[in-house]
Protein backbone atom coordinates (compact mmCIF):
# COMPACT_ATOMS: atom_id res chain seq x y z
CA UNK A 1 0.00 0.00 0.00
CA UNK A 2 1.85 3.34 -1.25
CA UNK A 3 1.37 6.44 1.01
CA UNK A 4 -1.06 9.06 -0.46
CA UNK A 5 -2.04 12.80 0.51
CA UNK A 6 -5.20 14.86 -0.13
CA UNK A 7 -4.53 17.96 -2.11
CA UNK A 8 -6.77 20.40 -3.67
CA UNK A 9 -6.18 23.44 -5.57
CA UNK A 10 -5.68 27.01 -4.38
CA UNK A 11 -8.04 29.80 -5.26
CA UNK A 12 -7.80 30.92 -8.76
CA UNK A 13 -5.70 27.82 -10.08
CA UNK A 14 -7.15 24.96 -12.08
CA UNK A 15 -3.65 22.69 -12.04
CA UNK A 16 -3.81 19.51 -14.21
CA UNK A 17 -2.65 15.76 -13.09
CA UNK A 18 0.60 14.11 -14.53
CA UNK A 19 -2.26 12.26 -16.99
CA UNK A 20 -3.29 16.00 -18.62
CA UNK A 21 -7.00 15.45 -16.81
CA UNK A 22 -7.96 18.50 -14.28
CA UNK A 23 -7.50 17.79 -10.55
CA UNK A 24 -10.91 18.10 -8.70
CA UNK A 25 -12.04 21.55 -6.95
CA UNK A 26 -13.08 19.58 -3.93
CA UNK A 27 -9.69 17.37 -3.97
CA UNK A 28 -8.09 14.09 -4.50
CA UNK A 29 -6.05 11.59 -3.10
CA UNK A 30 -2.43 11.65 -5.02
CA UNK A 31 0.89 9.76 -4.82
CA UNK A 32 3.48 12.32 -3.42
CA UNK A 33 5.86 12.54 -6.33
CA UNK A 34 8.47 15.43 -7.94
CA UNK A 35 5.56 16.60 -9.56
CA UNK A 36 2.88 17.20 -6.51
CA UNK A 37 5.75 18.94 -4.54
CA UNK A 38 6.57 21.42 -7.36
CA UNK A 39 2.84 22.30 -7.77
CA UNK A 40 3.09 22.89 -3.90
CA UNK A 41 5.96 24.80 -3.85
CA UNK A 42 4.48 27.17 -6.59
CA UNK A 43 1.90 27.82 -4.89
CA UNK A 44 -0.87 25.63 -7.42
CA UNK A 45 -2.69 23.57 -5.03
CA UNK A 46 -2.16 23.19 -0.94
CA UNK A 47 -2.18 19.72 1.37
CA UNK A 48 -6.02 19.21 2.61
CA UNK A 49 -5.97 17.28 5.96
CA UNK A 50 -8.68 14.36 5.33
CA UNK A 51 -10.26 12.95 8.39
CA UNK A 52 -10.39 9.42 7.11
CA UNK A 53 -6.61 9.94 5.88
CA UNK A 54 -4.28 8.02 8.39
CA UNK A 55 -1.03 8.78 9.06
CA UNK A 56 2.48 7.81 7.77
CA UNK A 57 3.68 4.87 9.94
CA UNK A 58 6.72 5.65 11.92
CA UNK A 59 10.10 4.00 10.64
CA UNK A 60 12.04 1.01 12.56
CA UNK A 61 13.88 2.05 15.21
CA UNK A 62 17.55 2.17 13.99
CA UNK A 63 19.90 -0.68 15.76
CA UNK A 64 23.17 0.22 17.36
CA UNK A 65 26.11 -1.51 15.94
CA UNK A 66 28.78 -1.73 18.05
CA UNK A 67 32.42 -1.40 16.07
CA UNK A 68 35.26 -3.45 17.32
CA UNK A 69 38.47 -1.71 17.86
CA UNK A 70 41.00 -1.77 15.73
CA UNK A 71 44.83 -1.28 16.46
CA UNK A 72 46.62 0.44 13.67
CA UNK A 73 50.34 -0.28 14.26
CA UNK A 74 52.65 2.93 12.52
CA UNK A 75 55.99 2.27 10.70
CA UNK A 76 57.68 5.09 9.31
CA UNK A 77 57.98 5.00 6.10
CA UNK A 78 61.06 5.85 4.56
CA UNK A 79 60.50 6.78 0.68
CA UNK A 80 62.48 5.19 -1.63
CA UNK A 81 64.69 7.43 -3.47
CA UNK A 82 67.07 7.07 -6.43
CA UNK A 83 70.46 8.80 -6.56
CA UNK A 84 70.37 10.43 -10.03
CA UNK A 85 73.67 9.72 -12.25
CA UNK A 86 74.72 12.52 -13.74
CA UNK A 87 76.32 12.86 -16.97
CA UNK A 88 79.59 14.05 -18.11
Amino acid sequence: MSVKIKVKPCKGFSPKKPDGSKLAEEGEFVVPSTFWGRRIRFGEVEICEDKKAKPAPKPAPKKEVKKKEVKKETKAIKPKTKKKESRK
